[in-house]
């Protein structure tokens, strides 16, 4: 999937690229451990349901590994969030 940074004069910036794997494909195809990339491992979301929040952000239950490519990422280049990316200007995104 392709990570879009929402701009001031509602434009998109391309920040990063996430690699997404459904859990349940996963599962299926025998693997016994969580995927990997160079050995840093995918993060796993699902949905708590004692929780309001949405963990999973509207998908099936799935792994994830960010890279943030196009940003740089103090917390590395493969962390799960990049504190130089906000979705400050997402309001200007959504009325356009």
């Amino acid at each position: 999937m392709l990570v879009y940074e929402p701009q001031s004069d509602g434009s998109l910036k391309l920040v990063a690229v996430e690699n997404l794997v459904f859990e349940s494909a996963w599962d299926a195809a025998g693997h016994k451990r969580p995927p990997s990339f160079h050995r840093v491992p995918y993060v796993l979301l699902k949905d708590d349901p004692n929780t309001t929040v949405d963990e999973a952000h509207n998908y099936q239950p799935h792994y994830e590994l960010h890279a943030w490519l196009f940003r740089h990422n103090p917390a590395g280049m493969f962390a799960e969030f990049n504190p130089n990316v906000t979705c400050a200007h997402s309001a200007a995104f959504h009325q356009m």
